[in-house]
C-alpha cells in the first residue's frame, strides 16, 4: 500500500483547507522534538514540520476506509500518533488508539531504521539471509543477551546458561551463534538458515566445496554485491582472458602486472600466472562459477553459461 494512492488523487489547497484547519499548530510547536530542531543550528525545514499533519491524515484514510482503529509505533512517533489520534477524533467523532512500544536501539542509543541507514529488513529482496544472519552474530558482546530475551523464544533458564559458557569462552561465540540461528529459523525458516550457515562456511572459512553448493546470485550478495558477468566457457581460456571478460581491470597491463604479484584470487586460491588456462572443477566449480578476487575487497562473480 503506498499514500500516493490518495495524495495523488488530492490538490494542496484541498489538503489545507480539508485537513489543515483541525491540525492546532500550539500542539505541533510545544512537543520537545520540535523545539529542538528549531533551536538547533540548522532549524527545522517546512517538509520536516509538514510530515506530522500527513502522517495523521494517512491514519486518517485508513481508518475511514478499513477501519483501521489502532497504531502502533516506536515511543518516538508518539507526537505523531497522537496528531492523527486528534485528527480522526476532530473530523470524525470517532475514537482512535494509540500503542508505543520501546525503541530497539544500539549500544550507544541510536535507533535502528532505514532512516537512520542501519535497517536490517525481513525481506530478503532488502537484507539477504546471509546479511540478516551476519548482523545478530556480529553482535557487541555487550547486547547478544538482551537480544536473545527480545527476538527468540529461547527460556530463560537455557539463556542464563547460554551466557554462562559465553562469559566462560567468549571466543566461541555461543550466544551470537544462538541468537543468530533462532532469529534466522524464526524469519526465514529451514532453507533459509541452512544457506545462511552455508554462506558464512564459504565466507569466512574459504571453503570451496561450501561456495560450490551456493546459487550465484547468492554469492554475490554475500560478498558485497559483487559485480556479476555471465561468460561463455571455451576450451584454454586463461586467468588474464576471464578477469578482462569479467571487467575486474581497464587496463591490461594492470592486470598482467596485479596477477602476477600475486594480486588475484580464484576460488580463494591465488593465481601469479596470467596464462594458466582455468580447469573444471578447480576454477570452474560445478554451480558453474568462479569467484574472483582483487586485492583484498573486490569481488567478482562470474556465470558460465552451460
Amino acid at each position: 500500500m503506498s499514500n500516493m494512492d490518495w495524495y495523488s488523487k488530492m490538490n494542496p489547497v484541498e489538503f489545507l483547507g480539508g485537513v489543515g484547519r483541525n491540525i492546532r499548530m500550539g500542539a505541533m510547536l510545544l512537543k520537545d522534538s520540535v523545539q529542538s530542531r528549531l533551536n538547533g543550528p540548522e532549524g527545522m525545514s517546512f517538509a520536516e514540520f509538514s510530515y506530522q499533519a500527513f502522517q495523521a491524515y494517512d491514519w486518517l484514510h485508513l481508518f475511514r476506509k478499513y477501519d483501521c482503529f489502532l497504531q502502533l509505533g516506536g515511543h518516538d512517533q508518539m507526537g505523531n500518533m497522537m496528531a492523527g489520534y486528534e485528527l480522526i477524533r476532530r473530523m470524525t467523532g470517532d475514537t482512535a488508539h494509540c500503542f508505543t512500544v520501546p525503541l530497539v536501539v544500539n549500544e550507544i542509543g541510536s535507533k535502528f531504521g532505514k532512516t537512520a541507514g542501519n535497517a536490517v529488513w525481513l525481506d530478503e529482496s532488502k537484507t539477504s539471509t546471509f546479511e540478516f544472519y551476519q548482523f545478530f552474530l556480529r553482535l557487541p558482546d555487550t547486547e547478544v543477551e538482551k537480544y536473545l530475551r527480545l527476538f527468540t523464544l529461547v527460556p530463560d533458564e537455557e539463556i542464563a546458561d547460554i551466557m554462562a559458557q559465553q562469559t566462560a569462552k567468549p571466543e566461541l561465540r555461543k550466544a551470537h551463534k544462538k541468537l543468530a540461528d533462532q532469529v534466522t529459523l524464526l524469519v526465514h525458516g529451514d532453507k533459509g538458515l541452512e544457506l545462511a550457515q552455508r554462506a558464512t562456511e564459504a565466507f569466512f572459512g574459504s571453503d570451496i566445496k561450501a561456495l560450490a553448493s551456493l546459487d550465484p546470485g547468492v554469492v554475490s550478495d554475500i560478498f558485497g554485491r559483487a559485480f556479476v558477468s555471465n561468460l561463455n566457457f571455451t576450451s584454454g581460456i586463461t586467468v588474464f582472458d576471464v578477469v578482462m571478460r569479467a571487467k575486474c581491470f581497464a587496463d591490461e597491463r594492470d592486470a598482467r602486472r596485479v596477477i602476477a604479484a600475486g594480486g588475484v584470487n580464484i576460488n580463494f586460491s591465488k593465481m601469479r600466472n596470467p596464462d594458466e588456462c582455468l580447469q573444471v572443477g578447480e576454477h570452474v566449480l560445478p554451480n558453474e562459477m568462479t569467484l574472483i578476487r582483487i586485492g583484498k575487497k573486490n569481488y567478482y562473480v562470474v556465470r558460465w553459461n552451460s
